[in-house]
């Protein structure tokens, strides 16, 4: 029973914490300088002042503040995201065609971090002061120092422009039909419809920029694992 009345009371917790997060996105958003207008509809349009209402009447910004704000919290309550100014589209549509490539990237640059910086890591601490320890130092110092985009130009110009390692940009090559859709995630997907092909062409075209995307996490992972069993192994059992 304790459980449960710890779980119910960090769920409660969650309400005005994410109460807090939407607010504060809220005013950010409109706090945040420049005209929403004339970003969407280009200076010529903002020169005339019946474009400009009509559009701020469309999207609702002709209301009071604390009026979009209800309406907004009223929208997400109800689940209703609201539609895209820049693709005109339902927002839930747009995060259900790009979300699984995002998600299947974040999860495969999350195995390369675990499987390549916490061995890293164990293997500085074991061979400390060795060329080992020295090698798994300057990688994970890459890892966390070099920005992510420079990397991936870097990647991009010696393994795929270069070396011809690794396919180009994109979920799959040119000309490669896509798998049937289930989750939206093409590994998964083409497995479901037993298209080895077309999982090992995804697979390939996630490698380089999950290496990238990875990186960062893979320095850190690795230091930390590092410093952790160095303090271990400095004890007396």
């Amino acid at each position: 029973m304790s459980w449960a009345r710890y779980a119910l009371r960090r769920l409660f917790q969650m309400v005005p914490l994410l109460w807090g997060i939407i607010t504060i996105s809220f005013v950010i958003t409109h706090a945040l300088p420049g005209d929403v207008a004339a970003a969407n509809l280009g200076q010529r349009a903002v020169e005339e002042p019946g474009i400009v209402a009509a559009f701020k009447q469309e999207w609702g910004l002709d209301r009071p503040l604390v009026v979009q704000y209800l309406i907004y919290l009223r929208n997400l309550l109800s689940g209703n995201l609201g539609r895209s100014i820049a693709t005109r589209r339902p927002v839930a549509t747009d995060l259900g065609t790009f979300l699984p490539a995002t998600v299947e990237l974040a999860t495969l640059a999350l195995l390369v971090s675990l499987s390549v910086g916490i061995p890293l890591g164990v293997l500085s601490a074991v061979r400390r002061g060795r060329s080992a320890d020295h090698l798994a130092r300057l990688v994970s110092l890459i890892g966390v120092s070099a920005p992510v985009f420079w990397l991936g130009l870097a990647g991009l110009f010696l393994l795929y422009f270069r070396l011809r390692l690794l396919p180009g940009p994109g979920r799959l090559s040119v000309g490669a039909g896509a798998p049937p859709r289930f989750s939206g995630l093409y590994l998964l997907d083409s497995l479901i419809a037993g298209q080895f092909g077309t999982f090992c062409d995804a697979l390939a075209h996630l490698v380089l920029p999950a290496l990238v995307l990875g990186s960062y996490s893979t320095g850190l992972l690795t230091r930390v694992t590092r410093a952790s069993l160095l303090e271990v192994l400095s004890q007396d059992y």
